[in-house]
């Protein structure tokens, strides 16, 4: 029971939009999906950068083998070669990670990545204002894996809808805990007005 009620969290509230044609005119597909947080642009953003946050709402599916190598936040130039442990024991493909942009006027990251049948794997992480929630985040994948595509797809379709559910987690957790620390110490409440 709980399995199931942890399964649909990670597909409450997200948004898919599948483009099978790259413009490229290679197999690959862009997949695009977005949540909404309960926390200020600024807020979303600072947790996307960390390289702890990528290691929370991965964990349980995947994870690097030599977390040592993340840097504390991410900065454009950056490039992380690991070995990817699929949930939590199998050793699987070395994965490239280089950072290509980190634009804080825009919220926007872009990453190029590799690894095992991955060919392609270029990432776009956005944080846009959103007037009911706060902020909305949004995953764009550029993937491409040869004749496995058409697998790899649904599955990175799987995985970013259960990263996102864990980054809409720690979104909240970092708000609640932000609030306690404002009514504990009130120059915090100020400083975040």
């Amino acid at each position: 029971m709980r399995l199931g009620a942890i399964w649909r969290g990670a597909w409450a509230l997200t948004t898919t939009v599948f483009n099978f044609r790259a413009t490229d005119g290679t197999s690959a597909v862009i997949l695009n999906v977005s949540t909404p947080l309960e926390t200020s642009p600024d807020e979303a953003w600072s947790l996307i950068k960390k390289s702890s946050t990528f290691a929370f709402v991965t964990r349980g599916l995947l994870r690097l083998r030599d977390q040592s190598q993340l840097p504390r936040e991410w900065h454009a130039g950056q490039t992380v070669r690991s070995r990817l442990i699929l949930l939590g024991f199998l050793p699987a493909w070395m994965h490239e990670l280089r950072v290509l942009t980190v634009d804080d006027t825009n919220r926007l990251m872009q990453t190029a990545e590799k690894s095992g049948p991955l060919r392609r794997w270029d990432h776009t992480l956005a944080v846009t204002p959103n007037d009911e929630t706060g902020s909305t985040y949004t995953d764009t994948i550029n993937l491409e894996a040869g004749p496995l595509t058409p697998i790899a797809a649904p599955i990175a379709r799987l995985f970013f809808h259960y990263r996102q559910s864990r980054l809409r987690r720690l979104a909240r957790r970092e708000v609640s805990r932000q609030g306690r620390g404002a009514r504990e110490n009130p120059q915090i409440g100020r400083a975040h007005v």
